[in-house]
This record gives structure tokens, sequence and C-alpha cells, in this order.
């Protein structure tokens, strides 16, 4: 990356909040979405305000003020990430940051770029951040209107957190 430095956004619920401090080395032993450009850090904001059901559907450049409003009056801190990737990857691929572009379906290393496959649906899932409670909450009115036409006797479920 660019300066050795790459960006996320999100936000993050007030019970976390102890435990990231500035300065704090932190390792990721996993796959991580980043982005080089800080401005699409800020656009993972709106995507967690709408996981989070805080303010969906905003539009990131005009919002960001009021995004930081409805996430602390949640109890989520909108939280811009600088990740700072390991200066030994300059010479040495095996501390390289590997990129895996779903957009592209490439993987690359350095100047390494491999094409590799993967099914839409997964792309597409990927792609959005729907995991398998996400998916179902694309649903959620569907779901409310069923429950709320059946008989009394038959379980219920709960309403989502905060609605």
């Amino acid at each position: 990356p660019p300066k050795s430095i790459s960006h996320r956004g999100g936000a993050l619920p007030q019970q976390h909040h102890a435990f990231f401090s500035v300065g704090t080395k932190y390792r990721v032993p996993m796959y991580l979405a980043t982005s080089f450009s800080e401005d699409k850090a800020y656009e993972f904001w709106c995507v967690a305000a709408s996981f989070a059901h805080t303010f969906a559907g905003c539009t990131c450049r005009v919002t960001r003020f009021a995004f930081r409003y409805r996430a602390f009056a949640s109890g989520q801190l909108p939280v811009h990430w600088v990740v700072h990737f390991d200066a030994r990857g300059k010479h040495n691929l095996r501390y390289r940051c590997k990129n895996v572009n779903l957009v592209e379906k490439t993987v690359s290393v350095g100047d390494i770029r491999v094409d590799f496959e993967i099914d839409e649906y997964t792309r597409w899932r990927l792609l959005e951040g729907l995991d398998d409670i996400g998916l179902t909450l694309r649903d959620e009115k569907s779901i409310t209107d069923f429950e709320a036409k059946r008989e009394s006797w038959r379980p219920k479920t709960l309403p989502a957190k905060g609605a």
C-alpha cells in the first residue's frame, strides 16, 4: 500500500472501546477489509451504521456528522482505523500485504497477480457484507408481517434489539 498504510472505517460498540487505544499495536491474523482511500473508510462507517440499524441508507459525504451523532446516541463509536503494514514487506514477500480483490477476482502480492474463481452468490454476499443474519434481516418487514398474522399460541420471534 502507499506509504505502507491503509484505512478502515466502522462503528465500535461501547463495551469494546477500552480494548483499542491510540498507538497500541494489534496483529490481525486474518483477512481484513481496508482501502488505500481514507474516503472509502468513511463509506464503511455508513455500512456499519446500516448494519447497526442506526442510519440505514446514508450517503457518506453528506452525512458524516449525522452518522457520528446517531452512532454516539446508540452507544456506537465511529472509528477510522489507520492500518500500518510491516516495513519488512517492502523487500520480503513473506511480510508483504496480500490483497484479495473481489471486484476483479484477483489475489496479488507485490507485482504477482493471480486470477481466482468464486461463485457469484458468495462473491455478492462478501461484497455486500452479508452474513446469514444480515441476509435474513433484508426481509425483516416480511418476517414482522408474518409474525403478526400467526396464531397466538405459536412461538414468536423477539424483535431486533433497538427496534
